[in-house]
């Protein structure tokens, strides 16, 4: 898993499964660009699981009047 946010980095289990590897460190960017965060857990022979998070908007800015 210390690779996935690699730029073109295809996992050798990933024959059967169209793609170039540019999807998860892109989203990772853009995530952070919102500060946010991208949460990774994997189980082996189970699957992988991405979960985004940002942060509340309205929470964060208060409306003036």
């Amino acid at each position: 898993m210390n690779k996935i946010y690699d730029p073109f980095f295809r996992a050798s289990n990933t024959n059967n499964y169209e793609g170039y590897g540019i999807g998860l460190p892109l989203a990772r960017n853009i995530v952070r660009m919102h500060h946010g965060e991208l949460i990774v857990s994997s189980h082996e022979n189970q699957g992988t699981t991405v979960q985004m998070r940002f942060p509340n908007f309205y929470s964060t800015h208060k409306e003036t009047v």
